[in-house]
């Protein structure tokens, strides 16, 4: 065969398989696409608050008078905040840089509740607790009550604060650590026994002063 009669069945054809090809393309739909939300922005100040959160922070206490029984303590705290309530648990504990055993070491564990308020600006919060201390450095455990901690946050930046706190405890019992399996600086020590009495009478009542730097989990 010819090439000229080669020539209108190429054409034929061509034509052909434009036609399919354009009919098949208006019969497929264009894929969808996402809705994009343009417009101005709400500042932060004008966002509505989670109503529930989480947080935690890092710190350090100053436990005791000014002039004697006066310790620095290592400080974790976790707060829950809904709206204006924050039940709240603190940990502590009393560093000893080069000290390898727990014999000279302080523990504390308290549970709290707190509420806040706006005041000129600032967020306050007052506070109650219960707080339970081993000292094995001076032979035995005390229990305490915080009848009232004041806080104020006296810096923040989006989700970082930081938070100082004065407040009072008290200690409500106490009794001696008679085991040498918790601690085995003594039995029976009179000298434990004395600082016993000390801290349930001379010292029951005693300040402290924590700062503390958390951060918000939402």
């Amino acid at each position: 065969m010819s090439l000229g009669g080669w020539c209108p069945r190429l054409g034929a054809l061509a034509t052909a398989i434009l036609l399919l090809s354009s009919k098949a393309a208006g019969q497929t739909r264009p894929d969808k696409v996402e809705p994009i939300m343009t417009g101005p922005v709400l500042p932060p100040s004008l966002v509505p608050e989670k109503p529930a959160y989480l947080r935690l922070g890092l710190g350090l206490e100053r436990f005791g008078n000014a002039s004697r029984n006066s310790d620095y303590l290592l400080a974790v705290s976790g707060i829950y905040r809904y709206r204006s309530l924050g039940p709240n648990a603190s940990f502590l504990a009393k560093p000893n840089i080069g000290t390898a055993s727990y014999e000279t070491s302080r523990f504390l564990l308290g549970l709290g509740m707190r509420g806040y308020a706006q005041l000129l600006g600032t967020e306050f919060s007052c506070g109650i607790g219960v707080l339970g201390e081993l000292r094995f450095e001076d032979h035995f455990w005390l229990l305490q009550a915080t009848p009232f901690e004041l806080s104020a946050v006296v810096y923040r930046r989006r989700t970082f604060e930081v938070e100082l706190t004065v407040g009072m405890r008290v200690v409500m019992a106490g009794k001696l650590i008679d085991s040498f399996l918790l601690d085995p600086n003594g039995f029976h020590s009179e000298d434990a026994q004395l600082g016993l009495d000390r801290a349930r009478h001379d010292d029951r009542a005693r300040g402290f002063i924590r700062l503390i730097f958390s951060r918000r989990l939402d």
